[in-house]
């Protein structure tokens, strides 16, 4: 009854002075924690009738929207915080916001690892990465890893991998 006192709350209109961008990604970051803490409460029956509520979809939406704004300016880590971490939260069962949220957070994990850092430029990072390491990670897998790689697998997510840096 608290959780959905709460998410109540978010249910009545933002205040007209109160509409800028920042108040309305921590509104909407407000609302989706409120929908999870009513959904966290819920049993079954309870749970698919919050998530048909007029009111959760609107939110639900509004949070697939800005993920995509936070994604055209390339904050992706923004759009898995922000957004898919809630919506995935929410609803967990949803393999359409597991798997966006995933490739959220592969790019920005690439993103990142192109950046510059207070100890080493990414140029530096990069420094003496030759085919023999790789070579040697290989043998490395082939020798102590428990399970058999499959390497078509791991040469198409590497493709892919960079596929998302060129996006």
């Amino acid at each position: 009854m608290e959780a959905l006192a709460e998410l109540g709350k978010f249910q009545t209109p933002a205040e007209a002075n109160d509409v800028n961008d920042a108040n309305e990604t921590d509104r909407l970051i407000s609302t989706l924690s409120a929908i999870n803490k009513t959904a966290e409460f819920a049993d079954e029956a309870q749970k698919k009738k919050l998530l048909s509520d007029p009111f959760v979809k609107e939110a639900m939406q509004k949070a697939i929207d800005k993920a995509a704004e936070y994604e055209v300016e390339g904050k992706w880590l923004e759009a898995y915080t922000n957004c898919y971490g809630w919506l995935m939260a929410i609803d967990p069962v949803n393999e359409g916001y597991s798997d966006y949220g995933q490739q959220l957070l592969d790019k920005a994990t690439i993103a990142m690892a192109f950046e510059d850092s207070p100890c080493e430029t990414s140029t530096e990072r990069f420094q003496g990465v030759k085919k023999e390491l790789f070579v040697s990670a290989i043998n490395f897998l082939n020798t102590h890893y428990v399970n058999i790689i499959n390497y078509n697998d791991l040469a198409t997510e590497a493709i892919q991998r960079c596929k998302s840096k060129q996006q």
